[in-house]
């Protein structure tokens, strides 16, 4: 379980560290909706939430971010781009719903704890 808790602490930091080499062998500039993709794919990289409820999410926007990054024209790269903002944003709004799912399973054993001790007749 440490692992888990060590890889996800280092998350963000991988991830800069792949965006990185990933564009030392590119031959296209990046474009404006790449950089957009990598800014909005950093920032959620780095909510506890998303890297702790959507991870399989935020590799799947990464993938995309790379295979963005190694596109053969600026047509692909934007559209591998776009793919990995909605990827993205996929993982905030799992992470939210799952983490609301959990609160309210919390909720609802605290509310049966409670009512343990109370007869209905």
């Amino acid at each position: 379980m440490t692992n888990h808790k060590f890889n996800r602490k280092y998350l963000p930091l991988l991830v800069t560290v792949i965006i990185v080499a990933s564009g030392c062998s590119q031959k296209l500039p990046k474009s404006e909706e790449l950089l957009a993709a990598e800014k909005f794919y950093q920032k959620t990289a780095t909510n506890p939430e998303v890297t702790k409820y959507a991870t399989t999410e935020l590799i799947k926007a990464n993938d995309s971010l790379k295979a963005a990054s190694q596109a053969k024209n600026h047509e692909e790269m934007n559209a591998l781009a776009h793919i990995s903002k909605n990827q993205t944003g996929i993982a905030i709004k799992n992470a939210e719903i799952k983490a609301s799912t959990k609160r309210i399973g919390e909720i609802m054993d605290s509310l049966s704890e409670q009512n343990k001790g109370t007869k209905v007749e």
